[in-house]
């Protein structure tokens, strides 16, 4: 897939040029609206498709309330262009952010059932990430009874429960502009937005190290070795299984 990347994925082109991977970054929002074509015959709708299905990894079932601007909302009604409850962590103040995409799928997941001292429970996938208090962000399938997670108001709600199941099942998740994260549940709990920036670090790539199989790298179209630079013009995203064949020097 020779796609040419635009100026939104600058930031994330420049550090796979320095030998970085991603993994489940803020591809979709990113790529969706930066990629301004595609090389090679593939078309802009075809390529969403599959940018949803290769980063589709982290969502809620249909029926997770969202704080939105006009009160609670089922996650699966929420739409791009609705503003939603979100914290800035720089500021420890919460505001109303627009959704910039929203994303769903449909296969066989791994979810985690939570439920809090405050009788609610919230349903996600494994790697949702939540805010724990005084920890930052955690996981869905690395959470533990008596943790307290953090609420729209400042307060906390402690879990009281985790369970886990593997079913089919269609879930939906969406990104917020500038703040990457939202309140959800009854109760308004901080949770991640679909992918955001600081959803995961990035990090070199390890020999040896089995990585996450969604990965994505974005790779030169033209190697190193044969006098490729690193242009934006001469990107490309690729999946991991796509990419690790290739050697560049």
């Amino acid at each position: 897939m020779g796609c040419a990347v635009g100026g939104g994925i600058e930031i994330a082109w420049q550090m796979l040029v320095e030998g970085k991977s991603l993994a489940c970054v803020d591809w979709l929002s990113v790529a969706m609206s930066a990629l301004e074509g595609c090389v090679g015959g593939m078309g802009s709708s075809k390529l969403a498709k599959l940018l949803k299905k290769w980063f589709g990894c982290n969502s809620f079932t249909a029926d997770t309330l969202v704080h939105t601007e006009n009160g609670l909302k089922p996650i699966s009604e929420v739409k791009v262009g609705d503003k939603v409850l979100s914290y800035d962590e720089r500021t420890e103040t919460t505001r109303y952010q627009p959704v910039m995409a929203v994303i769903q799928g449909e296969q066989r997941y791994q979810l985690i059932l939570i439920t809090l001292d405050s009788g609610e429970s919230i349903e996600a996938t494994a790697e949702h990430p939540f805010y724990i208090k005084g920890k930052g962000w955690n996981p869905a399938n690395g959470l533990k009874v008596g943790q307290a997670l953090q609420l729209h108001n400042g307060t906390t709600v402690v879990i009281k429960e985790v369970d886990t199941s593997v079913r089919l099942e269609k879930v939906y998740n969406f990104t917020v502009a500038n703040t990457h994260n939202d309140f959800v549940g009854g109760d308004g709990v901080l949770v991640h937005n679909a992918f955001g920036d600081d959803r995961l670090p990035a990090q070199k790539s390890q020999k040896g190290v089995t990585q996450e199989p969604r990965e994505v790298h974005m790779d030169h179209i033209i190697q190193k070795s044969k006098r490729g630079d690193g242009s934006l013009s001469n990107g490309q995203v690729l999946c991991r299984k796509c990419n690790r064949a290739k050697w560049d020097n």
